[in-house]
Formats: C-alpha cells, structure tokens, sequence
C-alpha cells in the first residue's frame, strides 16, 4: 500500500466518503468524487483511497485560543470526521484542508496466480 496527501482548499471538497465498517470507529473510504469538485480537480484521490488524517482546528482549552492538529481519521466514525474536516474554517484564519490517504494495491493488477 502506499500514502499520499493533498493540501485541497476549504470544504466543500467533493469527496463522498463512507465508513469503512458501518457504525464502528474504523474510519471511512472514498466512494465518489463530485464532478468539478477539489478532489476531482486534483488528480490524486482515487475511489477506494481510505482517510488517514485530516488536518483540523482544535481549541485550547480555557481558552479562546486554538491549534492547527492532524487529526487520526482511522480511528473515527463518518460524522466525527466530516466533523474535523469542517473545523478547517476562514473565521480560524484557515485557508485549506490537508488530507493524508493509503491506498491499496488494486487487487486486478496480474499478480494473482491461476489454476
């Protein structure tokens, strides 16, 4: 498998994700790029990619301060992360999404052995 990340803009981004394993805390996969979208637009999400992290503002707390996090996407359910994808917001003087993803090795690519 392998890892890349992209620095798209603010959401919308056009990624449609799913959880991998409906209702756990697993993570998600992409399953759809809108048409025209920044997912689309930037040429390297693939359906299939799983979410490793995304970045997120996280608020220091007691205070009115916050902080620029990478959030661990394979341990968190669909909303939590649409959630820390949305924190990504202009008000927190954000002007872009960081999204790290693994792909895995496309299981029809001739290495499998017949019979």
């Amino acid at each position: 498998s392998s890892e890349f990340t992209v620095r798209l803009g603010l959401p919308p981004l056009g990624i449609l994700f799913e959880e991998i394993q409906p209702g756990l805390q697993k993570g998600v996969i992409v399953v759809g790029l809108v048409p025209g979208g920044k997912g689309e637009e930037c040429q390297a999400i693939k359906v299939g990619d799983v979410l490793k992290s995304t970045s997120a503002m996280k608020f220091v707390s007691r205070s009115t301060t916050f902080d620029l996090v990478e959030v661990d996407c394979t341990v968190l359910d669909f909303d939590s992360i649409v959630s820390a994808i949305g924190s990504n917001d202009p008000k927190f003087k954000c002007d872009s999404v960081t999204l790290s993803f693994m792909r895995s090795e496309d299981s029809s690519d001739g290495n499998s052995e017949t019979s």
